[in-house]
């Protein structure tokens, strides 16, 4: 049997260790990324849940959780705690306020509503008011994730034009996106309530983000036209 020469012999194991040390470099670059990732979702589910505390502020931690994802996922900015203190910041302009709490006002009204006239028996007046509110939640889930994306991308839009184009893409996508936007929550609803820990763990950040693809995908779908901005 012919013996390889010894500088062949070294020059054969030399490039064997270095594709081993490219191969870890490699794998340990994916592990790497992926603990990063985990950490940043775990840190916005954090600063999202500690904002939202006084209910009043839900709306706000919402837009923002959401502004971050989506400078994270489409520019690649993955310092979510600062996009997130920068976006809520911004929240603080009137007209943001008011787009984004429209949507969590009209849901908490309607869920009132059903409560009430589903507890008390008032004849078909009661039925059709409860009729209205069920009607009225499930217009206000299916825009909400609209709300949220249009929010972030035309922050100089004026409260009623997002909201305008919200419902109409709610209305567009009625049979599409509606019943993804009310199983997302509904789904996220029940884990929480069946386990409250998971509030810490990151579902309050995944629904925002799963809501937030799902109007990424009706706006597709629709085909908004870009906002050119006022006049």
């Amino acid at each position: 049997m012919r013996r390889l020469p010894e500088s062949g012999a070294r020059c054969v194991a030399g490039e064997a260790g270095g594709g081993d040390h490219l191969l870890a470099g490699i794998m340990a670059s994916r592990v790497m990324g992926g603990l990063e990732t985990v950490l940043n979702y775990l840190l916005l589910n954090a600063a999202l849940v500690l904002t939202a505390l006084p209910v009043l502020t839900l709306p706000m931690s919402v837009a923002a959780a959401t502004t971050a994802l989506e400078r994270w996922r489409q520019g690649g900015e993955d310092r979510v705690l600062k996009e997130f203190a920068l976006a809520l910041r911004a929240q603080v302009r009137a007209g943001t306020i008011v787009a984004v709490g429209v949507p969590f006002v009209a849901i908490g009204v309607g869920v009132e509503e059903i409560h009430y006239f589903g507890t008390n028996s008032m004849g078909i007046v009661g039925q059709v008011c409860l009729g209205l509110g069920v009607f009225g939640v499930l217009m206000a889930l299916t825009a909400l994730g609209y709300v949220l994306v249009l929010s972030t991308r035309y922050p100089l839009a004026g409260p009623s034009e997002v909201l305008r184009l919200a419902v109409q893409l709610g209305v567009r996508n009625l049979f599409v996106t509606g019943p993804l936007f009310i199983g997302e929550i509904g789904v996220a609803v029940a884990l929480c309530l069946v386990d409250p820990a998971l509030v810490l763990v990151g579902v309050p950040v995944a629904l925002v983000n799963v809501i937030r693809v799902t109007a990424e995908l009706g706006i597709r779908r629709s085909g908004v036209p870009e906002w050119k901005g006022p006049g």
